[in-house]
């Protein structure tokens, strides 16, 4: 049984939501060996000139944790769409950050939202929840005509003039919604889900307002960073008002004659803009926009059915350390591929 509980109070932000889910993409799942080993389980994204490549060996793959090159225990490419087993079902939920969108972003939001539901397969399920006071909630399901009714009902909510204690709330409330979500999608994990966040990719969500500084903003932003590494999902997404989105598949990618790397990133609350962006990239994800919305739905899609997954053990963690992000580095020896994995995890 799948339920949603909201509650919005004006002056406190507090917003609850509660979702049971049976499905799960390992995007880094950090588990535990019996006794001493501690493994680290990655989702890595290859792809040539957009093309996902499907010919990667454990040869060519180097992982470093904290930049400590590591042995790598398992290797697996997955592709549950040209197996001869049927496809397992996804699980995917849809974040409408209606706080965080102007009203001028309402129509390409939905159209993207849209565009996610002809993306899925039909076994695929998809809940909706959003961040404003008017609560538009779907359970997961298959029922495409409810979907589509209840993203249709979508308004942008986002006003520039608000206060900045207003703006500082207004983000705790969004990233509340994606946290608590993520918490819940951590209950039962299966293999494959990811979720998408509809929202401005630029925007500080510790404290919109210029000169604001929203220090429980910041706090919320790095605990949805673990509560995404715990719950083995990837965050995507999608920017309304872009016509040019920022294309993650490109960035932060240095090409040597023998390796193309993925470059390091600071910690989440360290950047100093384009909250979603940021979060995007360090729990493996992409954000795109308006113009992409069709390529970026069905990109965010078939990611869970193409990757490869990377296993090795993880370092010794000191006891003081133990409460902190762990870096993660995927680099592979060819210089014609990307590779984009998760920036971040949560040790055992």
């Amino acid at each position: 049984m799948l339920g949603f509980a909201r509650a919005w109070r004006p002056t406190s932000a507090l917003l609850t939501v509660s979702l049971a889910t049976t499905a799960g993409m390992p995007s880094a799942q950090v588990s535990s060996a019996p006794r001493k080993a501690t493994l680290v389980t990655l989702t890595v994204i290859a792809s040539r000139d957009g093309q996902p490549v499907s010919d990667l060996t454990a040869a060519e793959v180097e992982v470093l944790d904290n930049g400590v090159s590591q042995t790598i225990e398992a290797f697996q490419h997955v592709d549950t769409i040209t197996g001869d087993s049927p496809e397992p079902p996804g699980d995917f939920v849809l974040v409408l950050d209606d706080l965080g969108t102007p009203p001028a972003g309402t129509s390409g939001a939905i159209s993207v939202g849209l565009a996610l539901l002809d993306a899925l397969g039909p076994p695929d399920r998809l809940a909706v929840v959003n961040t404003g006071p008017f609560a538009l909630i779907q359970q997961l399901s298959t029922d495409r005509a409810t979907s589509r009714a209840t993203i249709r009902q979508f308004l942008g909510q986002r006003d520039n003039s608000s206060s900045r204690s207003e703006a500082c709330r207004r983000s705790v409330v969004s990233l509340g919604v994606i946290e608590d979500a993520l918490k819940v999608m951590a209950q039962q994990p299966s293999t494959r889900r990811a979720m998408l966040v509809v929202g401005d990719s630029e925007r500080v969500y510790w404290g919109e307002a210029r000169g604001q500084k929203c220090s429980e903003a910041r706090k919320v932003f790095d605990r949805v960073v673990a509560a995404s590494s715990i719950a083995n999902v990837p965050i995507y997404g999608f920017d309304p008002r872009a016509q040019h989105a920022p294309d993650l598949r490109g960035r932060g990618i240095t090409q040597t004659p023998a390796v193309v790397a993925v470059t390091k990133v600071r910690r989440p609350s360290e950047t100093p803009r384009g909250s979603l962006g940021v979060l995007a990239r360090t729990t493996g994800g992409t954000v795109t926009g308006a113009a992409e919305r069709s390529d970026g739905a069905h990109q965010f899609v078939g990611e869970t059915r193409q990757y490869y997954r990377v296993v090795y053990r993880q370092p010794e963690v000191p006891r003081g350390s133990r409460n902190q992000f762990r870096k993660v580095e995927v680099r592979v020896r060819r210089t014609d591929v990307a590779v984009r994995t998760r920036e971040r995890y949560v040790p055992g």
